[in-house]
């Protein structure tokens, strides 16, 4: 039987991770510098060429696509895992095997939640 802190972990990992203030502040901090650069990036190759690009308007488009597949990739990968293992434990009616099948449930409720929080990933730059 999988003891409870365990299970809170896997579903912390699964639903949590990337939207942790740390962690989101320090991503905050990246990809604000990234835009910062591209945006630099931007106006010397204006002032070299003469052409405008629009670099931090493509990476403003991708990387909220980026963080649809993440989160897509988490649930086809907890779904195909939770799958296998509902196979493995359908037949066990002992308590561990309910336990195991209760507990398959959570992560797979917790995985379709999974959302990246990209709340101040744009600020103007």
């Amino acid at each position: 039987m999988c003891p409870p802190w365990k299970k809170k972990q896997v579903i912390a990992v699964l639903a949590a991770y990337l939207n942790h203030p740390v962690i989101h502040n320090n991503m905050i901090a990246i990809i604000t510098e990234l835009r910062r650069e591209m945006r630099i990036a931007e106006g010397a190759h204006m002032l070299r060429t003469g052409n405008p690009i629009r670099l931090v308007d493509h990476f403003d488009e991708w990387l909220p696509s980026l963080f649809a597949r993440i989160e897509g990739n988490v649930r086809d990968f907890v779904s195909r895992w939770v799958a296998r293992m509902r196979t493995t434990w359908a037949n066990d009616a002992s308590p561990n095997g309910r336990s195991i099948m209760q507990d398959l449930q959570t992560l797979e409720t917790a995985a379709l939640r999974v959302r990246i929080d990209q709340t101040g990933f744009y600020p103007p730059v």
